[in-house]
């Protein structure tokens, strides 16, 4: 035992010399490879249940991968291909955490979820779904983020946006 060092998880100080806005800007950010994992086509049918309820909204993906065609021609499909943006990688997300809103984690799993601590280190709140292993064991529902009951699916992945969206004190 004596040998064993603990390692705590790393947001980078590149990261954290963003300084978060005073006004935000209204976008749910969302970070992370293009892949089924990640489930960015719940995220997808999420926001086409309530695009037209917050046209000043919109959401960015920053992220590439195999689901980049999947995901932009659902969005075609659905209608919010102008307000549903895949903006390919982006190098420092510091100043993207520090002037989006907030931050959707829509993954099934994940070892951690840096993506999601580095969202909240320059004070995004996290909506992620309850059962996401790794990201649960940081967002606190009520908190700094919400949870939601992934049963529900993209139904309540919107309910949890939403929410956010519309109550500027939570």
């Amino acid at each position: 035992q004596a040998r064993i060092v603990a390692m705590p998880n790393y947001v980078s100080e590149e990261i954290l010399a963003a300084q978060p806005a005073a006004e935000r800007q209204r976008v749910i950010l969302a970070v992370g490879r293009l892949a089924k994992v990640k489930n960015y086509h719940t995220l997808l049918a999420a926001w086409a249940l309530i695009a037209a309820d917050h046209p000043d909204w919109k959401v960015v993906i920053y992220g590439v991968g195999p689901q980049l065609k999947v995901l932009k021609a659902e969005a075609l499909r659905l209608g919010v291909a102008d307000s549903f943006l895949l903006e390919g990688h982006r190098g420092n997300l510091g100043e993207e955490y520090a002037r989006m809103s907030i931050f959707c984690h829509p993954a099934h799993f994940e070892g951690f979820g840096l993506s999601a601590a580095e969202a909240l280190a320059l004070g995004m709140p996290v909506v992620a779904f309850a059962d996401c292993p790794g990201v649960n064991e940081f967002v606190f529902d009520g908190e700094n983020g919400l949870l939601v009951d992934r049963a529900g699916g993209a139904e309540a992945l919107a309910a949890g946006l939403r929410r956010l969206i519309e109550d500027d004190a939570l």
